[in-house]
Order: C-alpha cells, then structure tokens, then sequence
C-alpha cells in the first residue's frame, strides 16, 4: 500500500509534454493559465483549447519581465515567425492568434528558454451574441516543440502573477 502511494505521488508531481490545464476566469472575459517550461532554449510554445467548440478563441502569451531567462528579442507567431512584443512589465505575442474550440488545432505563441514561466490567456466570443467569455468546460493543452514540431522539455503548471 505504501508504495502505491508513493508512485501516485510521484505520478502527480510528473513534469510532462503536453499539459493540459483549466484557465482561472479573470471577470468573466479573460480566463489565463500559466506552465513554467524546462528544456532546450529557443523552443515553441503550442496551444491547443477544448470546450468551447461553438466559439471563436483567441490566444496570446507572455513571459513578464521576472521570469524572463532569454532574451527580450526573440520569435513569436504570426503569418510566421515575427519579432516577439517587449513593453515595460512582459515580453508578448504582438498579436492574438485564432484557435480553434473543439481540440482539433495548435497553434505556435512564442519560443521559451529553459526556467521561463509562460503565460497564456483567451478570449472566447460566442459568434452568435458577440458575448465574450469561455464556457466553464474550457481547457488548454500546452506543448512545447522544437523546429521541426517535436516536443521537447517538460512542462509543469505555472503561478499566474500581475
């Protein structure tokens, strides 16, 4: 009995690739999830959402400015790889990127370097009332890749801070 509950407790505090997470709702229009990265500098960080398939989901991250362990300069995503943002508290995607609801999409954010805490939000529309808010079933599925899209490191959840 005791070793099972030393492998269950060591299956639970498991780094892995990817994590899948359940965003906090910051009022009702934002929900955030943050995963603190560990692996090869200069990867890509990937997000794939589930539980919202009725809904347009935007994504963006950042790195803010304490966590940082890279460069300010580095890749995000766009049309393709493009300068990433630097302002005065983060380091962010200059743009949101569509993802699909129903699990079905990834999509790249911003390269990490070992030892950064990543942040993640979305922005959920409901095409039909322009209402914005993710349902309560909504989950992220963070990976992070090298170049060629295989995964690399190991991802643990993230503390969410201003």
């Amino acid at each position: 009995m005791k070793v099972l509950m030393v492998l269950i407790a060591a299956v639970g505090m498991a780094a892995c690739n990817p994590l899948t997470t359940d965003p906090v709702s910051l009022g009702g229009e934002i929900d955030q999830t943050a995963v603190a990265y560990t692996g090869p500098d200069a990867s890509w960080l990937r997000v794939a959402v589930d539980g919202a398939p009725r809904h347009a989901v935007y994504a963006l991250a950042l790195v803010l400015q304490r966590d940082l362990r890279g460069p300010e300069r580095r890749d995000c995503a766009g049309p393709g790889p493009v300068p990433c943002d630097v302002v005065l508290g983060d380091v962010r995607t200059p743009n949101q990127r569509l993802v699909r609801g129903d699990g079905t999409q990834t999509v790249r954010l911003m390269t990490l370097w070992s030892g950064e805490t990543a942040q993640v939000a979305l922005v959920c529309v409901d095409p039909e009332t322009q209402e914005l808010g993710c349902p309560g079933a909504v989950r992220t599925r963070l990976s992070v890749v090298d170049e060629d899209g295989r995964r690399v490191g190991d991802l643990q959840p993230g503390v969410l801070g201003p």
